[in-house]
C-alpha cells in the first residue's frame, strides 16, 4: 500500500500540490452520525495533522463535503454528518503550483486543503505545515528560532524605538 502511495506521488511534478500531498487523510461518508464518526475517529487515532478535518466523500471518493474537528465535537450525537458538513469545499487540484496552495491556505485560514483530481475525486491533502516548507527559501528554512528561557519575557521593541515591558502576570 505505501508503495503504491509512493508511485501516484511520483507521477506528480515536486512544484505542484500533488507533489508535496500526504494520502493520509480521514474520509467519511455523509449518513453516519455524528457520534458514529467521533467513534470512528477515535478507532483511526490519526495523527494531529490528519486529524484537522474529516472530509466527506461518496462511495467513489467524490468529496461532497468537510468538516472540522471542532464541528463534530459541538455536534449533537444523533445529528447526521450531511446535515452539518461544510460545502462547497476548499480544495485544489494536484497539478496546481505550491505558491496557489499556499495562498489558498493563507486566504482561508486552512490548516489543510484537499487535493482533488479533475472529477472533484480525493488524492490526498496538502498540510499547512508542508506548503510553508515548500514554498520557504532553503536558506530561512534552516534558521532556528532563538531560543529562551522559561518564565523570560522577550523584549518588545515598540515601533517608536522604545522599548514596551511586557506586563505583568497577575501571579507574580
Amino acid at each position: 500500500e505505501d508503495l503504491d502511495d509512493v508511485r501516484t506521488l511520483m507521477q506528480y511534478g515536486k512544484d505542484t500540490a500533488g507533489g508535496i500531498m500526504t494520502t493520509d487523510y480521514i474520509a467519511i461518508p455523509a449518513d453516519l452520525t455524528a457520534a458514529q464518526t467521533l467513534q470512528r475517529v477515535r478507532e483511526l487515532h490519526p495523527s494531529a495533522a490528519v486529524a484537522y478535518y474529516l472530509y466527506v466523500t461518496e462511495p467513489d471518493e467524490t468529496l461532497i463535503g468537510v468538516i472540522s474537528l471542532r464541528d463534530l465535537v459541538v455536534a449533537d450525537p444523533p445529528d447526521i454528518v450531511r446535515d452539518f458538513m461544510t460545502t462547497p469545499v476548499i480544495q485544489v487540484q494536484a497539478s496546481d503550483a505550491l505558491e496557489d496552495v499556499a495562498m489558498v491556505l493563507s486566504k482561508y485560514n486552512l490548516l489543510a486543503v484537499p487535493v482533488t483530481d479533475p472529477h472533484g475525486r480525493m488524492l490526498g491533502i496538502v498540510t499547512v505545515d508542508d506548503a510553508l516548507e515548500s514554498v520557504i527559501p532553503a536558506p530561512w528554512r534552516r534558521r532556528r528560532p532563538a531560543s529562551r528561557v522559561c518564565g523570560e519575557e522577550p523584549e518588545i521593541i515598540a515601533s517608536g524605538g522604545g522599548t514596551v515591558q511586557p506586563i505583568a502576570h497577575p501571579d507574580t
